[in-house]
């Protein structure tokens, strides 16, 4: 079972669609298969993080202090630019909650925003993970950091069809 010991507080990004970001929040909210008996991965007992999820930026500190009662947030490159950008009390609260950033669609971490977001949190020591199953964009911009985890293609395709082919690249940007 896993165990772990210290309180993460991380912020989830995601550029997708309105309903992916609602499925990433529904399943970090419920801990999905990672309770399932089956798997023995985290206790059926163990108490689910609490979730935010921010559809749009936060207007006063006293929201922010709210809000940053969660484990994990939802959110988007432009919310979470909006807070890097705006109020000082904000921003330093977010800072403060902030221990882990958490990329999905990771083959857009070099678009400019994206990209924005990462600097700031790396001058803050903040470790950010890169979630991709398209390790390639089309501009031909290497993704940075160092593949930590990489799926195989040849067992993908030993285990699954090949119409549900997919890469799977877990970057690790600052270690």
């Amino acid at each position: 079972m896993l165990n772990y010991s210290r309180k993460v507080s991380g912020l989830i990004g995601n550029r997708s669609s309105a309903s992916l970001r609602t499925q990433i929040f529904n399943k970090f909210k419920s801990l999905g298969v990672l309770k399932d008996r089956r798997f023995q991965i985290v206790s059926s007992s163990a108490k689910n993080p609490v979730i935010g999820f921010l559809k749009t930026g936060i207007k006063s500190i006293e929201d922010a202090d709210s809000l940053f009662e969660s484990n994990v947030i939802v959110s988007t490159p432009q919310i979470i630019t909006g807070i890097l950008s705006g109020d000082e009390k904000i921003k330093a609260s977010f800072l403060n909650w902030c221990n882990l950033l958490i990329m999905d669609e990771a083959h857009h971490s070099q678009a400019k925003e994206w990209n924005n977001i990462k600097v700031q949190l790396e001058t803050f020591n903040k470790p950010i993970l890169l979630f991709t199953a398209t390790p390639f964009r089309n501009d031909k911009k290497r993704l940075q950091g160092k593949v930590i985890y990489d799926y195989p293609s040849h067992l993908l395709k030993e285990t699954i069809t090949i119409n549900k082919l997919f890469f799977i690249l877990f970057l690790n940007l600052t270690h």
